[in-house]
């Protein structure tokens, strides 16, 4: 076999390993989401009710990040948590308080004045 022809097969072998992992990724990245999404409203749920989480659909380089918010069990006052998702030990921290007067976090409102949940932005819709 000459030398161009390896080459041809070593790239075409190449580019159909390549497309298999990344269809193997994209199922990998939601299954991590939604185990960010389950284990950083999980977390929030001690202090929020109900735990709202909007995820970051990649995060960084070793943790998923998610923004939780709701209302605080003990006051019913706004407050929204960041949640720190550890991709190596599949793990949800939550960062400290975020009460309504250092920062306000609320679904995006439609035209005619109803909240949005769609589902694209992988928000949880629970009714606040």
């Amino acid at each position: 076999m000459s030398t161009a022809r390896c080459l041809l097969a070593a790239a075409a072998l190449s580019l159909s390993l390549s497309h298999a992992a990344l269809a193997s990724s994209d199922e990998a990245w939601k299954a991590m989401e939604a185990d960010m999404h389950a284990k950083c409203r999980q977390a929030a749920s001690e202090h929020l009710k109900p735990a709202r989480v909007v995820t970051d659909p990649v995060g960084a380089d070793k943790f998923g990040l998610a923004i939780t918010f709701g209302r605080l069990k003990n006051t019913e006052t706004r407050a929204a948590f960041i949640c720190l998702y550890d991709k190596t030990t599949k793990t949800a921290t939550l960062g400290s308080e975020l009460t309504d007067d250092v920062v306000r976090v609320r679904l995006p409102a439609k035209k005619d004045g109803a909240q949005d949940a769609d589902a694209s932005t992988k928000q949880d819709a629970t009714a606040e």
